[in-house]
């Protein structure tokens, strides 16, 4: 094997740095008494590092900032973690440098033949063999970098379009939880309101009540008055009548027609008076009953009126805990 078609650069175009073999140097120094430390290197080339890696542009760019609102699944944090990301740039830049750095200086060089002619005469094939070995160490030492260069690209960007798509599901979930909730604070605002009105339709029917018991009461105080009046009158009436009849022998010189008339309509009178106090005393036990009546009323209103505070209590705390829930 040629020593020339070593140097060669391989089928993909990519440069390849030659490690300073110690026979050849010596050799060198003899044929033109250069120094040792005469690099070997092949012709320099174009580089392929861009197409090694199409996207290493997007992939150095800074990471997009990025906010969750829920907590998140702890391979989930890592992918969307700036110092991970920050990490995979600055090794990415490291690989690429190194590349660099190796056909730079395979550049610097130039044509280890074409500056010690002849030399090829004088290089053993065993050497020969060793500096192939070398070159073809060289150049899968840089593939290796290559493929390298192009996995942490391709993991950096699997790992950004995931972190993407993470915002945009998160985003999703905000505004149903804002959906959510607009509803809930929704349902339950009507439901005060009904509960609100409910209790001011009840105290208005309360107050209605209570001046309706008073007017009651007053009723019941004036029908007293009237019956005890009426009783007096009973009283006296009966008074008259018991004088009338004691007095009725002792008036034989009156005329007996035009006493037995006033007897008769005293009698009346006083039947009349009766019935009048049997119908207040009737009319007075009925505005009673209506009064209890009125207070037992009064009193469930009360007990709707605490139930209903009650529940209004409750949809308040239940809205609460929704909105804490959520």
């Amino acid at each position: 094997m040629s020593n020339q078609g070593a140097l060669e650069e391989d089928e993909e175009g990519e440069r390849l740095e030659v490690e300073p073999q110690d026979p050849i140097r010596s050799a060198a120094g003899e044929q033109t008494g250069e120094e040792e430390g005469q690099d070997l290197v092949a012709e320099p080339q174009e580089t392929k590092v861009e197409e090694a890696t199409p996207n290493a542009e997007e992939v150095q760019s800074p990471a997009e900032p990025f906010t969750a609102t829920s907590s998140l699944d702890p391979e989930i944090s890592l992918l969307l973690d700036t110092d991970f990301n920050k990490e995979n740039d600055e090794r990415i830049a490291e690989l690429r440098e190194e590349l660099n750095d190796a056909n730079e200086q395979v550049a610097d060089h130039g044509d280890f033949y074409e500056q010690f002619p002849g030399l090829k005469d004088k290089v053993l094939p065993s050497q020969l063999r060793e500096l192939h070995e070398s070159v073809e160490d060289m150049k899968a030492g840089l593939q290796a970098k290559e493929e390298s260069i192009h996995q942490v690209t391709q993991t950096l960007l699997e790992h950004r379009e995931a972190a993407k798509a993470l915002q945009d599901q998160l985003k999703q979930m905000d505004l149903r939880h804002a959906d959510s909730m607009r509803s809930i604070e929704e349902e339950h605002e009507e439901q005060r309101k009904q509960r609100t009105a409910a209790l001011e339709d009840m105290q208005a029917q309360k107050q209605e009540l209570l001046k309706s018991i008073e007017n009651d009461e007053e009723r019941k105080e004036q029908l007293t008055k009237e019956n005890e009046l009426l009783e007096a009158r009973v009283k006296e009436l009966e008074r008259l009548v018991f004088a009338l009849k004691a007095n009725e022998q002792e008036r034989t010189d009156l005329d007996g027609t035009e006493h037995h008339g006033k007897l008769e309509a005293l009698q009346h009178e006083y039947s009349s008076a009766k019935q009048d106090i049997i119908g207040k005393t009737s009319e007075l036990t009925d505005v009673n009953e209506d009064v209890e009546h009125l207070d037992r009323t009064i009193e469930d209103l009360k007990a709707k009126q605490e139930q209903a505070s009650d529940d209004l209590v409750h949809l308040q705390e239940d809205v609460k805990q929704k909105a804490a829930a959520q």
